[in-house]
């Protein structure tokens, strides 16, 4: 090992800031002030507000909804079809609602290519997880 390297390693030691949970409180002791420590928020604080993120991330993919008739005319190579003519084969009105024609939709729309132009770069933490 060079001289250099342990130099480094202990360099890094004294940059990192300590944990001040492990710091002991004293009220009798004599003490001296030097400058002060900064402290960094708790592992937990930090792996909580991660997690909230995360979830944050994952709520706004769950309730994301996106206008497949306007992707089925972007995705549409070809034909001269209107997004008149797509909201014609793509849904249909049952019970009082709105549903997609399940065999018209994944005929012109590709969902696949949707999420490699579209999808990945508005969910980009979505895209990583998929390749898990």
């Amino acid at each position: 090992m060079r001289a250099a390297d342990s130099n480094d390693s202990q360099n890094a030691a004294v940059d990192t800031p300590p944990n001040m949970d492990l710091v002991p409180t004293v009220d009798d002791d004599l003490v001296i002030c030097g400058a002060p420590l900064m402290s960094t928020p708790a592992n937990s604080e930090l792996m909580s507000s991660i997690r909230d993120q995360a979830n944050q991330v994952l709520d706004e993919w769950f309730t994301h909804t996106e206008q497949w008739v306007r992707v089925a005319v972007h995705q549409t190579t070809g034909e001269s079809m209107t997004t008149e003519d797509f909201t014609k084969q793509l849904l249909v009105s049952r019970n009082s609602e709105v549903c997609w024609r399940l065999q018209a939709f994944c005929k012109h729309v590709d969902v696949c290519r949707w999420y490699r132009e579209t999808g990945t770069a508005k969910f980009p933490s979505i895209a990583a997880l998929a390749r898990v």
